[in-house]
C-alpha cells in the first residue's frame, strides 16, 4: 500500500508542476507589451456620407430580395471617393435625392429614363450597372441621340423643355390659350405636327 501511496504522490506532484508551468507561461505572455494596431485612416481623397436609402448588393439586385416596403429609409454610412458623383457620359446622371445613377437616351422620338439606385444594387455597383445599360443600347441601336432642333419653323408653336412637348399658342374667344402634344405620347415628329395643325386651326378660326 505505501508504494501505491507513494506513486500516486509522484503523479500529483507532477501534476502540480506542470499546471505551475502552464500558468507562469500564461501570465508570461499577458505580460509582455503588445503591439499598437494603427486607427483606420481613410484616404485624403475621400468623404463619409449617410446613404439615406440603404446601401444594396447582388443579392437585394433581385426583385423578391428587395426591401419593403420601399419608401422606409435605411441609413448606412459608407467612405465614398469624391470623384464618385463624376458623371462617366453625358447621359448618365447621378440623381442625388433618390441616390441614383440615371440613363437618358432618345428613343423613337421620346425621351427616356432608368434609374439605378444604390439602394438596389449598391455604391459601385449602381454606377457600373448604368454604363453597362448605356453600353447595350449602343451596342443595340436603341440611343439615337436628341431631336435635331427644338424649332418647328413656325410662328406660335414652341418646344417645352420640362414637359418635353411641342406646345401651340393660339388666340380663342380673345383669350390666349396654349396647348401641349407631349412627345411622350405622339412621339417627337408627331408631337410637332399635331401642334402646328391646332396652331393652323386656330388662326383659320380667327381670320
Amino acid at each position: 500500500s505505501s508504494v501505491h501511496f507513494s506513486t500516486a504522490m509522484l503523479a500529483y506532484r507532477r501534476l502540480r508542476c506542470l499546471q505551475w508551468q502552464r500558468r507562469c507561461r500564461y501570465f508570461s505572455e499577458v505580460d509582455k507589451p503588445r503591439e499598437q494596431v494603427p486607427l483606420y485612416e481613410p484616404p485624403e481623397d475621400t468623404h463619409q456620407r449617410i446613404f439615406k436609402w440603404g446601401v444594396g448588393n447582388k443579392f437585394r439586385a433581385r426583385f423578391r430580395n428587395a426591401k419593403m416596403p420601399v419608401m422606409n429609409a435605411s441609413p448606412k454610412e459608407l467612405t465614398v471617393p469624391n470623384d464618385y458623383y463624376e458623371s462617366p457620359a453625358d447621359d448618365i446622371v447621378w440623381e442625388n435625392l433618390n441616390e441614383s445613377w440615371e440613363v437618358f437616351w432618345w428613343e423613337g422620338g421620346k425621351l427616356n429614363a432608368r434609374p439605378f439606385p444604390v439602394r438596389k444594387y449598391g455604391m459601385n455597383g449602381a454606377k457600373h450597372a448604368a454604363v453597362e445599360f448605356q453600353q447595350e443600347l449602343q451596342a443595340a441601336g436603341r440611343s439615337e441621340g436628341p431631336p435635331p432642333a427644338t424649332v418647328a419653323g413656325v410662328d406660335g408653336v414652341v418646344w417645352d423643355g420640362r414637359l418635353q412637348g411641342w406646345v401651340a399658342l393660339y388666340w380663342e374667344e380673345g383669350r390666349p390659350r396654349s396647348y401641349t402634344f407631349l412627345a411622350a405620347k405622339w412621339g417627337y415628329e408627331g408631337a410637332k405636327l399635331q401642334a402646328i395643325e391646332r396652331r393652323h386651326k386656330a388662326m383659320d378660326i380667327v381670320f
